[in-house]
């Protein structure tokens, strides 16, 4: 039972740096510089960084009355339309630039 919580041999230290790289890299990728090092601090931090933000977007007028919709391709596709078109993508959708048909 002992055995259940012991690292294998193969997770040294240098293996356990280099996935924190990969993962810190993918984070930087994703989201930018900023948020990839804020999502690395840690967790006290964070919350606190975040906080701050939020109260700069209150301080400049950003109103939280509605909730934030993503507007990205990714959001579009899955939803099954065009990106810049209310059309659904189908057989039905009418012509390519999204016009009814």
């Amino acid at each position: 039972m002992n055995d259940v919580n012991k690292r294998p041999d193969w997770l040294t230290a240098e293996v356990l740096d280099h996935l924190h790289c990969v993962a810190y890299d993918f984070h930087i990728r994703a989201f930018g510089k900023e948020m990839a090092r804020v999502n690395f601090l840690p967790l006290a931090e964070r919350r606190r960084h975040v906080a701050e933000m939020v109260d700069h977007a209150l301080r400049k007028g950003v109103k939280f009355d509605k909730p934030a919709l993503a507007r990205t391709s990714h959001t579009f596709r899955s939803a099954g339309l065009r990106p810049g078109a209310s059309q659904p993508i189908g057989p039905d959708a009418g012509s390519e630039t999204g016009a009814p048909a």
